[in-house]
């Protein structure tokens, strides 16, 4: 959560994913999707998408929020067109 903070809002291109805080905490992957799953269930990340596209940000208005719309938008769409 520090890092995320610390990057500030365009800080973490794309948001963070479990593969990112895998790297970032050298940990496992189901320990890395627990924590975030952690995190966003204590309230200081939210989740976007689902999947592999989940992305997670800091729960703080305003928040690289633009980012995460547009590629749920744009997720939705590559979707529709399949």
């Amino acid at each position: 959560m520090k890092k995320l903070l610390d990057a500030g809002p365009k800080g973490y291109e794309g948001g963070m994913t479990t593969r990112k805080h895998e790297r970032i905490s050298q940990t496992s992957p189901p320990t890395a999707a627990r924590d975030l799953i952690e995190l966003e269930r204590l309230g200081l990340l939210k989740k976007f998408g689902d999947g592999l596209s989940t992305r997670y940000y800091p729960a703080i208005q305003g928040w690289a929020e633009d980012t995460a719309k547009l590629a749920e938008a744009s997720e939705m769409s590559d979707r529709l067109i399949d």
